[in-house]
């Protein structure tokens, strides 16, 4: 999830910080946002936050609060607080209900972009209509649940899985090979790109600015036509 503080967005007091009850404060003026958290079924959830990316100077570090719908008060934002904290933050024993979910900057008046992974165990857990995916909880770089091959990042290096958990290869930044039918290919842009059969006769095609974080594109490749349906930051 990708989302930006900016001087058009609503000031806080200033942040929250605490695992239980937020009992820290950090005081000074702060943009924030505010999402609705849909939870049904007792569970989980983890946020990750990616804060400052590497190689991209607009994106923050960002600070999450949690509340329950209607507890939180700008003017007050440790009054009803759950919990907050500037990543990873985690959330136990979650039960059915509506929640508030607070996003603003680490430091006084920072505007910038930031991203988000959601990972959640609960029956469903939507944040403002987006369902959490599942598959991104095990750390995959492409969590398209039509993918035909499974990326995973460790530091520069690509990893490749079939489905099933085989190990198809491996290629650092800015290489390519082919494996099992599987191409990866160093763009001349220098992003990456991944090239794969899907069972119904078309390819699967994954562009991202390679290890570790970046952002993405995936599409259908079909008679040489790309045709995009995810793309997002990892």
């Amino acid at each position: 999830m990708v989302g930006t503080l900016d001087s058009s967005d609503p000031t806080i007091a200033g942040r929250p910080s605490g695992l239980s009850g937020c009992p820290a404060f950090q005081p000074g003026t702060r943009y924030y946002e505010e999402y609705q958290l849909s939870v049904t079924g007792t569970g989980d959830f983890d946020i990750f936050d990616y804060g400052e990316i590497d190689g991209d100077p607009t994106t923050i570090d960002v600070v999450v609060a949690l509340y329950r719908i209607g507890e939180f008060n700008s003017a007050d934002p440790t009054a009803g607080c759950m919990v907050a904290y500037d990543m990873p933050l985690q959330v136990h024993g979650l039960t059915t209900g509506v929640y508030t979910l607070i996003v603003t900057s680490f430091s006084t008046g920072d505007v910038g972009d930031y991203y988000f992974d959601f990972f959640g165990t609960a029956g469903n857990i939507e944040i403002t209509g987006i369902t959490l995916n599942p598959l991104a909880r095990d750390g995959r770089e492409n969590p398209q649940a039509s993918a035909p091959v499974v990326l995973y990042c460790v530091g520069t290096r690509l990893d490749l899985y079939s489905t099933g958990g085989a190990l198809l290869g491996s290629v650092e930044d800015g290489a390519g090979g082919a494996f099992s039918g599987v191409l990866v290919t160093a763009r001349e842009d220098g992003r990456m790109e991944v090239l794969a059969p899907m069972t119904d006769g078309k390819s699967y095609l994954y562009v991202f600015d390679g290890c570790s974080h970046g952002a993405f594109e995936a599409y259908t490749v079909e008679n040489g036509v790309a045709t995009q349906f995810h793309t997002g930051r990892y």
